[in-house]
C-alpha cells in the first residue's frame, strides 16, 4: 500500500517538475517567439510550431504579429484658429515579424501604451493644427490621409507597420457648430435670392425679346402698307374678317 502511494506521489512530483521545467514550448499561429537566455534577448526568433528549449536557462516570449485594431475613444486637438475638437479614430497595424526581437528588447510587450497611443496623439495634434475648423470639416479625407502618413513614417522606426488609419468622427464646440449652421442658412438664403434674381432677369429678357419681335412685325407691316399704297393691306384685313357669308340684301 505504501509502495503504491509512493509511486503515485513520485509520478505527481515528476509531473509537476515537467510542468514547471518543461523543455517544450509552442508558438501559436500569428505569433513569433523571442528566445531569451537567462533573461537576455538572444536574437533567435521562433516561428509557429513546437520548440525545444532548456527550461532552466531559456524562456520564450510570445509576440502577436497579427493585425491589431486600436480604437481611440477621444483625442483633444486644436485647429489653426484655436477651435477645440474631440477626435475619434481607429488604427489597424501589426508589428514587423522580422523585428520582434528588437521590438521586445527596446520597448517590451506593452508597446501599444508606450509607443502607439502617444504617437497617434502627436499625429492628430500636429495635423489638426495646420487647418482651420472649417477646413477640417471640408477636407476630412485629406486630414485622415496626412495623419495616416505621419503614423506610417513615425511608427516604422519602432518596427511597426501601419495598415490603415480611420478618422471616425470629429466634434466641435456647440458655439462653433451653431455658427456653421447660421452660415449654411445664410448661404442657402443667398443662393435662393440669386436664383430668384436670375429667374426675374430671364423673364424680363423674354418680355423684351417678345416686344422687339412684335415691334419688328409692325414695322414690316407698315412698310408693306406704304409700298403698296395701303389698298392691298385694307383688302387683306377685310378678307381676314369676312365670315364667308354673302350679303342677302342689295
Amino acid at each position: 500500500m505504501l509502495k503504491k502511494v509512493a509511486t503515485v506521489f513520485g509520478i505527481l512530483i515528476v509531473g509537476i517538475l515537467l510542468f514547471i521545467f518543461s523543455p517544450f514550448t509552442i508558438v501559436s499561429a500569428g505569433q513569433r517567439g523571442v528566445l531569451l537566455n537567462w533573461g537576455a534577448v538572444t536574437g533567435t526568433v521562433y516561428g509557429e510550431g513546437l520548440r525545444i528549449i532548456n527550461p532552466i536557462s531559456q524562456s520564450v516570449i510570445k509576440m502577436n504579429v497579427q493585425t491589431q485594431k486600436l480604437e481611440i475613444k477621444k483625442s483633444e486637438a486644436y485647429s489653426k484658429d484655436l477651435q477645440v475638437i474631440d477626435v475619434f479614430s481607429a488604427l489597424n497595424y501589426h508589428i514587423d515579424p522580422d523585428k520582434v526581437a528588437i521590438l521586445y528588447q527596446t520597448i517590451g510587450v506593452d508597446y501599444e501604451s508606450k509607443v502607439v497611443l502617444p504617437r497617434i496623439e502627436v499625429g492628430i495634434k500636429q495635423v489638426f493644427a495646420r487647418y482651420s475648423a472649417e477646413e477640417l470639416l471640408s477636407k476630412r479625407a485629406l486630414v485622415q490621409s496626412e495623419i495616416g502618413e505621419f503614423l506610417r513614417t513615425d511608427l516604422k522606426s519602432a518596427n511597426m507597420i501601419i495598415e490603415e488609419y480611420n478618422l471616425v468622427n470629429q466634434t466641435f464646440s456647440s458655439e462653433f457648430e451653431a455658427s456653421i449652421e447660421r452660415k449654411q442658412i445664410a448661404e442657402q438664403d443667398a443662393l435662393t435670392a440669386k436664383n430668384k434674381l436670375q429667374q426675374v432677369q430671364f423673364e424680363a429678357a423674354q418680355r423684351v425679346a417678345q416686344a422687339t419681335a412684335e415691334a419688328e412685325a409692325i414695322k414690316i407691316q407698315a412698310q408693306a402698307i406704304t409700298q403698296q399704297g395701303g389698298q392691298n393691306y385694307v383688302q387683306l384685313k377685310a378678307v381676314e374678317k369676312w365670315d364667308g357669308k354673302l350679303p342677302t340684301q342689295f
